[in-house]
């Protein structure tokens, strides 16, 4: 009998396992190992900027694999408004291995990448929908690099992120210092979108 429990609670710690770390091992199962991309229907949309808020919204995102990007056009169905994409002027590799060398090495240095012209004035919004993967458990350089290089006194940034495993509350953090006259809003982990119409909601960004 004792050996029937013993196995029971085994096979309870592992499902409590499993279901603690749904988010991570969904991110993992997702994870990119090459970079993608944007495809033609995934380009920038910028032009019709009320959400469904009525408020003036922008989706702007970062992505390497392509997994955040998926997310981010699924968030601008939703939310409405524009849609853009950071990009680094310096493309990344495009093997996984050479892209988290070099990701470490600008954390390391606290580089601040040079981007591509980007396709909307975000001081035009009342709100950001901020969207990147996490790299090195926060966000990535690259983005720091947008906040700092556009002026977002008074506006409010929802982050939401795509990652393999750790969480985001650190890479807020590193928002908030490149952008500190900016509302930037706890974020969300987007690996399963069940949390999307919810966190929407939440942020007023979904009626």
């Amino acid at each position: 009998m004792e050996t029937i429990y013993a196995i029971l609670l085994a096979i309870l710690v592992i499902l409590s396992s499993i279901y603690y770390f749904r988010e991570f091992l969904i991110g993992l199962l997702h994870m990119s190992r090459h970079r993608r991309e944007a495809l033609p229907v995934q380009s920038d949309q910028v032009g019709n900027p009320v959400g469904t808020c009525g408020k003036k919204v922008l989706t702007v995102y970062f992505s390497w694999g392509g997994n955040t990007r998926k997310t981010a056009f699924r968030v601008h169905d939703l939310a409405g408004g524009d849609i853009a994409e950071i990009r680094v002027a310096r493309t990344y590799p495009d093997d996984y291995k050479g892209t988290t060398n070099r990701a470490q090495e600008e954390k390391i240095q606290r580089q601040r990448p040079d981007l591509q012209p980007f396709a909307a004035v975000p001081a035009d919004y009342d709100i950001l929908l901020l969207g990147y993967p996490l790299w090195w458990g926060t966000v990535p350089m690259a983005v720091r690099t947008f906040l700092e290089s556009h002026h977002l006194d008074g506006k409010v940034i929802c982050p939401f992120a795509t990652s393999g495993g750790g969480t985001m509350e650190d890479s807020v953090e590193d928002l908030r210092l490149s952008a500190p006259e900016a509302d930037v809003q706890d974020g969300q982990m987007l690996n399963r979108l069940c949390h999307l119409k919810p966190w929407l909601k939440r942020n007023g960004l979904l009626l």
